[in-house]
Parts: C-alpha cells; structure tokens; sequence
C-alpha cells in the first residue's frame, strides 16, 4: 500500500470551514509552533518526519493560503500549484532553503 494514499491526500485539502487563511506545514514541528498559528489559521501538518512527496505537497497546496516547508523543494510548479498561496514561511535558517524565491516574487 502506498504510504501517501489518497485519504491521505485528502486530510490536506479539507475545506476550512471557518473561513480563516490554511497553512500547511510539511513536517512535524513542535506542538508550540502549531498551538500558536492555530490560533489565527487552520492548521494541516503533514505527519511523517520526513522531506514530503513532491507529487503530494503538489496536490496539498491546492487550497492553502500558507506554507511552511521543511526540506522539500518548493518549485514553480509547487508555487503555481498553489492559486491560493499568500506566503512562504521556512522552517529553517540560512539563505538557500529550497524555495524558488523568484517564483514567489512573480506572485507578488
């Protein structure tokens, strides 16, 4: 069995029904962090500790306002994935974090 199935999938594109701005986060971090943007977003964490599928955070952005990588390349074919997508927030330090930079400018 795949370990990405599509309920998977699914639990990332649940529909916000509170109308707040989605996030999704691409690893586990620390219960804090998720506590503290749970109280101004809806919160959607992918649950392996490990880089995420690029086929499946290309299907998991469809719906966010928000994301927060961790060790996976955000591409523009993440980016333009995402129609919704507000701001890219690394979970990292350092300049080069796999982000395509100008593809998020091109967003702006």
């Amino acid at each position: 069995m795949n370990p990405h199935s599509s309920k998977q999938s699914r639990k990332h594109r649940s529909v916000s029904n509170s109308g707040r701005p989605k996030v999704l986060i691409t690893r586990p971090i620390q219960q804090v962090v998720i506590d503290k943007l749970s109280r101004h977003f809806d919160v959607h964490v992918h649950p392996r500790d490990e880089v995420m599928p690029a086929e499946l955070l290309a299907d998991s952005v469809l719906d966010v306002d928000g994301l927060m990588p961790s060790g996976v390349l955000v591409s523009k074919d993440i980016i333009d994935a995402a129609p919704k997508l507000r701001a890219v927030s690394t979970i990292a330090v350092g300049y080069d974090n796999k982000i395509g930079r100008a593809s998020c400018r091109e967003r702006v």
